[in-house]
């Protein structure tokens, strides 16, 4: 593979599909509608060099007399494409093709048949098989040595509304070390706690929140530049930036809002925010109730009803917190 400087991005094309979309169990983006959508994020950030998983959670949504199910004419793309740091030439490397047309269904055709593992197969039928590759001169070519390589899809009814679950192992060439939240303190999912531990979780976790939140009321960068650190540094290894780029970027972003008169920190009320953790355990964030990527923390705009959300993700190391995304 002759990328010196990697940089990897999903992108994604739905229309009349509700998804759930993670990396290494890491949550990207979700659709709860099924509204046509397209987008590409950047995951250089939440890869590494070696295995890795992509997981899409297909959703129920609700359909005009059928309830909630998977569309039958839901169609998503999901392309993973790489390009060399500070080139516009961009490959595609691998896509995901679900056609919901593929799925049999049953009860009155309606719901989706789980059991038929031959329609699920079909539903992916169009995506791009799985071998072992190395990009030659901008192509892709069959190596059994390859340093990419993409395994077969598994399709199951999964557990968010009891919708598809796909998932593909895909093995990534990266330059940059093992992020560390890949190795952070296990977390407990909600499931998993009594209603009682999960409102302690709450609690814990506006605390941890409160040296962010009071620093950006103080407008005290200094504070937010120990805070954020370590994610920083990261993400300067990421995307090839130099040493404190990124800290220096995001500590003027956050100055500009702060400073600006017409917007108004939100402070972190326990009813109105919940916790979301990682499907990997690792990693948790604050949000609202009703949008899991809806980053708590905010600010709130005196002149419109408008918002600027900080997104923000922690993970514990023995016990301590830290920002790592």
């Amino acid at each position: 593979m002759n990328y010196l400087k990697p940089v990897y991005t999903l992108k994604l094309s739905t229309v009349h599909c509700g998804y759930r979309l993670a990396i290494n169990g890491c949550l990207l983006d979700v659709n709860k509608t099924g509204e046509s959508f397209n987008m590409e994020y950047p995951i250089n950030q939440w890869i590494r060099d070696g295995a890795n998983q992509i997981d899409i959670y297909l959703l129920n949504i609700r359909m005009k007399r059928k309830g909630r199910n998977l569309h039958e004419e839901g169609k998503l793309i999901l392309e993973l494409c790489v390009k060399e740091h500070e080139s516009d030439q961009k490959m595609v490397i691998s896509r995901t093709v679900y056609d919901g047309t593929q799925i049999t269904r049953k009860e009155n055709g309606i719901l989706t048949d789980y059991d038929n593992t031959a329609s699920l197969n079909a539903s992916v039928a169009e995506s791009s098989k799985p071998g072992s590759f190395n990009i030659v001169d901008g192509r892709l070519v069959e190596d059994e040595m390859g340093v990419l390589k993409f395994g077969a899809y598994t399709l199951e009814k999964g557990l968010h509304n009891k919708a598809l679950h796909i998932s593909q192992p895909i093995t990534l060439s990266a330059p940059f070390p093992e992020w560390r939240f890949f190795n952070a303190d296990d977390l407990p999912f909600h499931a998993d706690l009594t209603d009682e531990e999960w409102e302690e979780t709450r609690k814990q976790l506006i605390e941890v929140y409160q040296p962010v939140w009071q620093a950006l009321k103080d407008k005290d960068m200094k504070a937010i530049k120990t805070l954020f650190a370590a994610r920083g540094k990261e993400y300067d290894q990421a995307f090839y930036k130099l040493d404190g780029q990124d800290l220096h970027e995001m500590r003027v972003h956050l100055n500009g809002i702060a400073h600006d008169k017409d917007r108004v920190l939100q402070p972190l009320k326990f009813n109105n925010v919940d916790v979301c953790v990682s499907y990997n355990n690792k990693v948790t964030w604050l949000h609202h109730p009703k949008a899991s990527l809806a980053s708590s923390l905010k600010f709130r705009f005196t002149t419109a009803e408008i918002e600027t959300r900080v997104p923000i993700f922690w993970a514990r190391f023995d016990g301590q917190w830290e920002i790592v995304r």
